[in-house]
């Protein structure tokens, strides 16, 4: 199970950061980004939330912050 989270993460990762960098590119014709389902509520195996159910950020909530920040 540990391995599929870590794999499914990272996939989850990889296409926000996708979404992220291509928004940022058009800018200013794309002036703002949203990704709805931020957090979970619950333990849930299914959803695009980018903070845990222990509010802790998972890896395309650091992918995301990182492209905003500047740093990728």
């Amino acid at each position: 199970m540990e391995g599929y989270v870590a794999w499914s993460q990272k996939r989850q990762a990889d296409a926000l950061a996708h979404v992220t960098r291509r928004c940022k590119e058009r800018f200013p014709e794309i002036g703002g980004l949203l990704f709805w389902m931020g957090h979970d509520c619950f333990p849930c195996p299914i959803n695009t939330a980018v903070i845990d159910f222990n509010g802790e950020p998972k890896p395309a909530g650091e992918a995301i912050g990182r492209i905003f920040r500047g740093e990728e």
